[in-house]
């Protein structure tokens, strides 16, 4: 599995220089089935959706990527059991704007950078750590190809944004999540609103 970046522009160098195939998202994941996960996310505005449909329409002709499905695009803050009592602490943290700023590419997946004050919400928490990085996954690496004509593809569109919204508040998810599953739908298990 791929490296961690510490910043999007580590992230977008790899990628600029990168050799090695791209790799299989699906290979993070395991085979069983009724494996479930639970975990915190942001959802973002029908806006901004519809830019990330448009973004894959435009990657569409690169067959060993699939498109992150419209039911499943999301910000994901952390795991349920590693945020901890962070989420009492999001009822004093106020709303804010969140940008979708740029493509970028990980090792598995092409990504929206998320900015704004996302950060904040895992500050303090277990996953206050230097590699949480703030992102949108727009499509997933099937399985390992080499960069080179993504890599053609999202240089002309990295400066492009991808819109704005305000966030509200954080949604609680529970998800199947193995390698045949995972863009099952979520259910939802709760919503902490933030402060107004």
């Amino acid at each position: 599995m791929g490296e961690f970046f510490t910043s999007f522009e580590d992230a977008w160098t790899s990628f600029l220089t990168r050799d090695d195939p791209l790799e299989s998202f699906y290979d993070q994941f395991p085979d069983d089935p009724d494996h479930v996960l639970s975990g915190w996310l942001v959802e973002p505005a029908t806006e901004v959706k519809a830019s990330a449909l448009a973004l894959q329409e435009r990657l569409a002709h690169i067959g060993w990527l699939d498109p992150t499905p419209e039911h499943f695009l999301h910000t994901w803050i952390g795991l349920h059991s590693r945020i901890g009592e962070a989420s009492r602490r999001w009822a004093d943290i106020p709303r804010f704007r969140a940008t979708y700023e740029r493509v970028n590419c990980f090792h598995t997946a092409v990504v929206l950078e998320v900015g704004g004050e996302v950060r904040q919400l895992v500050a303090g928490t277990p996953n206050d750590v230097p590699t949480f990085l703030p992102h949108l996954t727009v499509a997933v690496v099937r399985e390992p190809a080499p960069p080179g004509e993504l890599r053609d593809v999202l240089v002309s569109l990295r400066d492009e944004g991808f819109g704005e919204h305000d966030v509200e508040d954080v949604t609680l998810v529970s998800f199947p999540c193995a390698r045949t599953t995972v863009y099952q739908p979520w259910t939802v298990l709760g919503r902490q609103p933030l402060a107004a």
